[in-house]
């Protein structure tokens, strides 16, 4: 088979001149069969405003379901008190705190489930983006960027390192965003980050003793006390978390698209050839 020689400075694959579907030696470039043409000239960039609006929405409403709950539990630490201090309370107001926590926590479960698959949309998007705005060296793919929140053991530390990186990427005074201008203190992380997981672990936390305390060996009201309390705790360090995450939502969404309308990204010098490539094959040399 004949193989017309590569243009100079083409790179080779293997020896042999450059397919369709080559990158440049940097990246920035993708050989078409033609022309070298800009590697992220087929993706386009699609503002997340639509799906960061479903996702604030959604956590707004579990805010509400939230609070319900707070109630909920404590109108039970209430009844526990009660009880450990002596004043027993009727069967009646037992059977209905216990109804209304049963129910304030499974539709604040329900609300959760559904603004937690906006949010992970609104991310996907989110990275999405940031690679077609031509961020350069990210660690993280769109697919990855949900799929480690569902990695146990790495989804304490992963989700917010992609949430930082698309921070980082979607600075709008870097034009040319790269794993070094990503180290830049300009362009670090919003402390926002920081506090929105650290409410995330913790009330993970808080949960766990609770869900630990009302689920252990010692079924009374005592354990039911303690468990409760956790409950609450943890309860409201969700609420100031799921307020950062909507802050959050809101403020990564507008930072990605004022980068979008800023002059678009440098693209490095073209690779050589200044010539069509590849050339036709002469007559009967096979």
């Amino acid at each position: 088979m004949y193989v017309p020689p590569a243009p100079p400075g083409a790179g080779t694959v293997h020896g042999q001149a450059p397919f369709v579907g080559q990158l440049s030696a940097d990246g920035a470039w993708r050989w078409d069969g033609v022309t070298w043409a800009p590697w992220t000239a087929h993706r386009t960039f699609r503002s997340a405003h639509g799906r960061a609006l479903a996702a604030a929405g959604l956590l707004s409403v579990w805010l509400v379901a939230a609070v319900v709950l707070v109630i909920a539990e404590f109108g039970r630490l209430t009844l526990t008190n009660r009880i450990l201090s002596g004043d027993l309370p009727t069967r009646a107001e037992a059977t209905d705190s216990d109804n209304l926590v049963r129910s304030a926590t499974y539709i604040g479960l329900l609300v959760l489930i559904v603004a937690a698959v906006f949010f992970l949309l609104w991310l996907h998007r989110i990275v999405a983006n940031n690679h077609a705005l031509g961020a350069k060296q990210l660690r993280f793919t769109p697919g990855w960027a949900v799929g480690w929140w569902f990695v146990p053991v790495a989804n304490w530390a992963r989700p917010v390192q992609a949430v930082n990186e698309a921070w980082r990427a979607a600075d709008p005074a870097v034009v040319d965003s790269t794993a070094d201008t990503r180290r830049l203190p300009a362009s670090g992380s919003h402390g926002l980050i920081a506090a929105w997981w650290t409410t995330w672990i913790l009330s993970s936390f808080t949960i766990f003793i609770g869900v630990s305390a009302g689920t252990g060996t010692q079924n009374t009201v005592s354990a039911l006390h303690d468990s409760t309390i956790a409950m609450l705790v943890s309860q409201v360090v969700r609420i100031i978390g799921c307020v950062l995450a909507i802050v959050l939502v809101a403020l990564l969404t507008g930072r990605q698209d004022r980068k979008a309308g800023a002059a678009p990204s440098t693209l490095g010098a073209m690779p050589p050839p200044a010539v069509a490539y590849p050339p036709p094959l002469p007559p009967a040399v096979i």
